[in-house]
């Protein structure tokens, strides 16, 4: 089943929660607020604030931390079609085949497509979204994230510093060692 999927819905709502006071204790404007998403994306209500709440507090349910992953892999997945600012065929359809693989769900290239180049990055880049919600993953979730990042930066046979370094940068996020990134786990 194919997926509508509007943009970074959580992270949308994550980053326009307003401070509530500024230093002088004065209000400080609110952010533009998102789009509301009515059970689009992901197919599930994840721009719901309460779920928002409950990920830093740490009480995911099971169906909650699955759907996190599932965005953490989309969201990642498809920015990094667009880490060297040249979003290829292949890498597309290399990112369909790994949530498909994963998840068990259809992408289409356009839901791909708006997650890589959604605004959202601009202001609030997908390290610190992934810095934020790592503790929410486990540990074989977050390296499957990053052998399936690596798996999309060789599908186009280019690897270049761009895309090192978002790679670097992701592993840096997910708070993996390198011991674990290579594989070496023990038994």
């Amino acid at each position: 089943m194919g997926h509508s999927f509007e943009a970074a819905t959580y992270l949308q709502v994550y980053f326009a929660m307003p401070y509530p006071t500024s230093p002088t204790g004065a209000p400080r404007p609110r952010r533009a607020q998102p789009f509301k998403n009515k059970g689009k994306g992901l197919g599930m209500k994840i721009a719901d604030l309460s779920n928002v709440t409950r990920i830093f507090r740490g009480s995911l349910s099971a169906e909650e931390q699955d759907a996190l992953y599932k965005e953490v892999l989309l969201m990642t997945l498809s920015r990094a079609t667009d880490s060297d600012s040249n979003v290829k065929a292949c890498e597309v359809a290399t990112v369909q085949k790994i949530l498909k693989k994963v998840t068990g769900e259809d992408f289409s290239e356009v839901d791909i497509r708006v997650a890589a180049g959604s605004e959202i990055y601009q202001s609030a880049p997908l390290e610190k979204y992934l810095a934020r919600v790592v503790h929410q993953l486990n540990t074989q979730q977050r390296i499957t994230t990053l052998q399936a990042l690596a798996e999309v930066i060789r599908s186009d046979t280019t690897i270049n510093s761009p895309e090192i370094r978002f790679f670097n940068s992701v592993a840096g996020a997910l708070a993996l060692t390198p011991a674990q990134i290579i594989g070496l786990t023990p038994d």
